[in-house]
């Protein structure tokens, strides 16, 4: 889901996300000509970078941190928050 602005094309994603966001749907409002719609498509734009770049820098750090936590006791969510983010 977070690569998908690399397969699709701009003007393809751009019509896509204005065609979801022009009316009301449910509790969402109409986006349509606010700069919430900016901020949404932004992040949106921007989320196959970082989520590449958070990969490769999970990637290089091993399980070596994890498994020290681990075995001085810290829970699950500790090791989560602590070490992996």
């Amino acid at each position: 889901l977070t690569f998908l602005p690399y397969l699709v094309p701009g003007i393809a994603f751009a019509v896509a996300y204005l065609s979801l966001f022009a009316v009301p749907r449910g509790p969402i409002p109409a986006l349509y000509g606010t700069a919430a719609i900016l901020v949404l498509i932004y992040t949106a734009e921007q989320m196959p970078f970082a989520s590449r770049a958070g990969i490769s820098s999970m990637m290089q750090l091993g399980p070596d941190p994890e498994e020290a936590a681990q075995v001085a006791g810290a829970g699950w969510w500790r090791r989560m928050v602590g070490i992996i983010l």
